[in-house]
């Protein structure tokens, strides 16, 4: 059985990733929480990466703030990552706060 500490959001949401501040590729966040989420969609990273998550939003020009995360783990599908920012940080990334809907 598995375990979260925390409540995972499951609506998804499309984000751009990056590493060293290139543009690595797109993928579909899935299953959020505070801490981490799974990010669905092949790209060549690998697990112990450093990348930054930005939201895609459609109806929207305002910026987003990019999210710094670890990716701890890597399967066929997509990568895992854990969090490296602030909680209010997280709220605001996965809140999506402002978008149209």
């Amino acid at each position: 059985m598995e375990h979260r500490w925390y409540k995972r959001k499951l609506d998804q949401t499309a984000v751009e990733v990056f590493r060293e501040g290139s543009w690595v590729g797109h993928g579909t966040l899935r299953d959020c929480s505070c801490m981490g989420a799974f990010v669905e969609g092949e790209m060549n990273v690998y697990q112990g990466q450093f990348v930054s998550l930005k939201a895609k939003r459609p109806y929207s020009n305002a910026d987003t703030p990019a999210l710094p995360a670890l990716i701890v783990h890597k399967e066929q599908s997509g990568f895992g990552v854990m969090f490296v920012a602030r909680a209010d940080v997280v709220r605001k990334f996965t809140n999506r706060q402002g978008e149209s809907k």
